[in-house]
């Protein structure tokens, strides 16, 4: 009986690992540093306020639109029942309450 407890702990740590490393790489190299390499370079292009975080805004939401499109064709026997709620559900709201204000700001410093 240990030896199968101890399998099950291990195989439900791997799996909170999962849901937690994948969308935390997720928002900090695809919605955070994209969307704020776009809130900066964007002065380049339009000096408008608004133009420029929506660009920001939309380039960092880019990664989990597109996401559960790319997964369907790449992986099609892929349980859609995982990948969709780590785009939308987990990323979606970290990006919305850390990613905009930091985008904002660096909008306004550069």
């Amino acid at each position: 009986k240990r030896p199968m407890r101890f399998f099950m702990r291990a195989k439900v740590i791997a799996e909170l690992q999962y849901f937690i490393v994948i969308p935390a790489k997720v928002f900090f190299h695809d919605c955070f540093f994209v969307g704020s390499l776009v809130s900066i370079i964007s002065g380049f292009v339009t000096d408008d306020p608004g133009n420029r975080f929506l660009l920001a805004v939309l380039v960092a939401s880019a990664s989990y639109i597109t996401v559960p499109a790319a997964m369907k064709i790449a992986a099609p026997k892929a349980n859609p029942g995982v990948y969709l709620p780590m785009a939308l559900a987990v990323t979606f709201p970290i990006n919305t309450n850390l990613g905009l204000p930091i985008y904002y700001w660096l909008m306004h410093q550069f």
